[in-house]
């Protein structure tokens, strides 16, 4: 009688759980939905026991019995190995973490940035690197091959390069505000030609890559193929066996006052909304953003984005508008590095850049004028 009253007892404690979350965080007062999460690993509740374990594993603090059996009581498939595995995996995923940051730093999206990632195959070209039709990419490499597309003026590049650090905090807010490192280019220690620039690396050795779409819709249980060569050449890079591949679907106001009427009549009160100051550099073709502080209410984020405006001293940038956002999806997927997919892919690596030699004596192309439809649009990595 015991074990059954336990087991519905803690059937009953979950399914309260997630209605609480799912009530109060994610219906207004019509029950309209206005924020979703998708979460791929509640079966496992991999991620909210590593929050749980984080304060531990950061203090070098040590679980007693009846921690883990609190931890057992809330959390469903799991025991003491499992907590005890999962803390290993973990600090062995924070000393390759503490590799990491000992590398120089070469910030992204710099010169310096821009001119290394021309003597390599980058994992955010990867998918295109070892597939048949890498000729282009092999004569980019080489140089031969000229494309002068100005990619800031493409309005999906620059969305996802807006939004990126939005998704970023949004992500550390929700796992107890962990602390996300940025990197530079990384360059794998056993393919010479083969680098990544993930964008974070949580404080608990977790990788992160983060995709805000300009138009195509999220979707649960998928990631483009492209996306999923990407991460496991950045897993490959930092010798990391996890990613959360986060999807982020914001929407934007065209004025403030649609701005706050919207915030205020769906009860977002201080979460996943925000205003961003667009500046210009037109001498290096180049646009910076400022971002209104994190967990105010709407009532209060024009005046912080205002002071930050007044207070950005550059002569080199021009203010060019406000762009009013809130965050309407979130989709967050657990990818594992595919030891078995990697396997013959340092080989196409290699094969790759055999190619990128070859075609350096090739003539020069220019690409054409000619308007395609882009399936893809080039990830900064």
């Amino acid at each position: 009688m015991i074990y059954v009253y336990n087991t519905y007892k803690n059937m009953f404690n979950k399914i309260y759980k997630y209605y609480y979350i799912y009530y109060y965080f994610f219906m207004n007062n019509n029950n309209n939905i206005i924020f979703k999460l998708y979460d791929d690993d509640y079966n496992n509740n991999n991620r909210y026991l590593d929050n749980k374990l984080y304060k531990f594993i950061k203090y070098n603090l040590n679980l007693d019995l009846n921690d883990k059996l609190k931890l057992i009581n809330e959390f469903n498939k799991i025991d003491i190995n499992y907590i005890d595995n999962r803390i290993e995996i973990i600090n062995n995923y924070r000393l390759k973490l503490d590799y990491l940051k000992s590398l120089p730093y070469i910030e992204q999206r710099t010169n310096e940035w821009f001119e290394l990632r021309k003597n390599c195959l980058t994992a955010s070209d990867l998918f295109e690197g070892i597939s048949k039709n890498n000729n282009i990419l092999a004569k980019k490499k080489a140089g031969v091959y000229i494309d002068n597309t100005d990619f800031t003026s493409i309005p999906a590049l620059k969305w996802g390069t807006m939004f990126e650090d939005m998704a970023t905090r949004i992500y550390s807010e929700n796992n107890n505000n962990i602390s996300i490192h940025e990197f530079g280019i990384i360059n794998n220690k056993n393919i010479e030609h083969f680098g990544a620039s993930p964008d974070g690396i949580s404080d608990l050795g977790i990788m992160i890559e983060i995709k805000c779409p300009y138009s195509r819709k999220l979707k649960k249980d998928y990631i483009p193929e492209k996306y999923y060569y990407q991460i496991q050449g950045q897993l490959a890079v930092c010798e990391l066996k996890e990613c959360d591949y986060v999807e982020c679907y914001f929407e934007t106001f065209d004025n403030y006052e649609d701005y706050f009427n919207y915030v205020s009549n769906n009860n977002l009160y201080n979460k996943n909304h925000g205003i961003i100051a667009e500046f210009y550099n037109n001498k290096d073709n180049y646009y910076k953003y400022l971002y209104s502080d994190p967990l105010l209410f709407v009532s209060e984020t024009n005046n912080n984005i205002d002071l930050k405006i007044n207070n950005f001293n550059n002569d080199n940038f021009i203010f060019k508008k406000k762009t009013f956002w809130y965050l309407k999806e979130i989709y967050i997927q657990k990818i594992h590095f595919n030891e078995n997919l990697w396997q013959d892919i340092p080989t196409k690596i290699n094969l790759f850049w055999d190619k990128v030699l070859s075609s350096k004596n090739l003539p020069i192309e220019y690409k054409t004028n000619k308007k395609s439809k882009i399936s893809f649009i080039p990830d900064p990595d």
